[in-house]
């Protein structure tokens, strides 16, 4: 089969590799689509530690199943799929308490286990999940990216939520803003450096859009909410600067949930924290019913997702992974098609 290789940094090769066979428990999936996380990109850089080369990446999928591992019998071969990439060990202290996303044991296709940068991936049939009538492959690769998104919310928005600022409108962001203009949240801001971004933002319910190369946000904020500030900040960039701005423009008494890791350390105003009370959230995954809930999300045109969808053949991967690395403000998600 053909498989797109992560070999060294800023380097990917379309290769031959033998098509894999399911084990016990296992189904053998013919990959339909597959998106790359920013995740992906990082480790294409060779900035992700847990990326380690020869490995074949890809946890955003969809495909249909080719073959049944020993002791499977109730999958359809040829069903649609969507695939949770991420694996729980399911025995541990914190999966037994309902919290698997955090368990320390969790495995991730694409990075622990052969991804779906290729023709056929193999993957537990636990981890499947039918592909909504009408819904193509592609929109489908969107239900773990907006499951994570789900995880927020799902955290954070209880009872009357005034307000809510976003820092970042990539994928993450976008998808942030579509679930708070769910939830009714009121005003919504989106803040990027990158103008076609906000022009998305705005198209998806953000009310005050704010580029952040020309203005101070934290002022923009505090203005647009009469000097009070939003009960919820979503840092979706995760730099020092968007964390500390995503501090300043929270209102007393409000959440600040820390999504993106693009830098491991940061200083942060723990006076205003303290004095005002906030809850800091750091977001990293997702539950089963996360997972569920971001399909339904999609599958009901809630959350729209196939505007900004670019896709590129597999054979196309290292222009992709370069034309993402290197212009990352120019595109959204890009899907590959083996």
């Amino acid at each position: 089969m053909k498989a797109l290789v992560y070999t060294a940094p800023r380097r990917m090769e379309l290769q031959d590799l033998p098509r894999p066979e399911p084990g016990p428990g296992e189904v053998l999936i013919k990959v339909e689509a597959a998106g790359i996380c920013g995740s992906d990109v990082h480790g294409f850089r060779g900035l992700s530690a847990r990326r380690k080369p020869p490995l074949v990446m890809g946890h955003e999928l969809t495909g249909r199943v080719a073959a049944l591992g020993p002791g499977i019998v109730d999958v359809p071969l040829e069903q649609q799929v969507v695939v949770n990439p991420l694996l729980p060990c399911d025995t541990c202290e914190l999966c037994l308490s309902g919290r698997s996303y955090i368990c320390p044991n969790r495995k991730l296709i694409g990075m622990d286990l052969p991804g779906a940068f290729a023709e056929y991936v193999t993957v537990p049939a636990s981890s499947l999940y039918p592909l909504p009538e009408g819904m193509s492959p592609t929109v489908g690769t969107m239900a773990e990216p907006l499951a994570n998104t789900v995880h927020i919310i799902r955290h954070n928005v209880f009872g009357l939520v005034q307000g809510v600022a976003i820092l970042g409108a990539g994928i993450q962001g976008l998808l942030a803003l579509q679930m708070v203009r769910v939830a009714g949240i009121t005003p919504r801001i989106s803040i990027d450096i990158e103008p076609h971004r906000l022009e998305i933002a705005s198209r998806f319910g953000a009310k005050v859009i704010i580029n952040a190369r020309e203005q101070d946000p934290v002022a923009i904020v505090r203005e647009a909410t009469k000097g009070r500030g939003v009960d919820l900040v979503i840092d979706a960039v995760g730099a020092d600067v968007t964390r500390q701005q995503a501090i300043a423009m929270a209102a007393p008494g409000g959440r600040v949930v820390f999504l993106g890791l693009n830098e491991v350390m940061s200083e942060l105003d723990c006076q205003a924290i303290v004095t005002q009370e906030l809850t800091v959230h750091g977001s990293y995954a997702y539950s089963p019913h996360d997972f569920l809930t971001a399909l339904d999300l999609l599958a009901s045109g809630r959350v729209e997702v196939a505007s900004w969808l670019e896709e590129a053949p597999l054979v196309d991967g290292q222009r992709v992974f370069e034309m993402l690395a290197d212009r990352p403000g120019e595109h959204i998600k890009a899907v590959l098609i083996p």
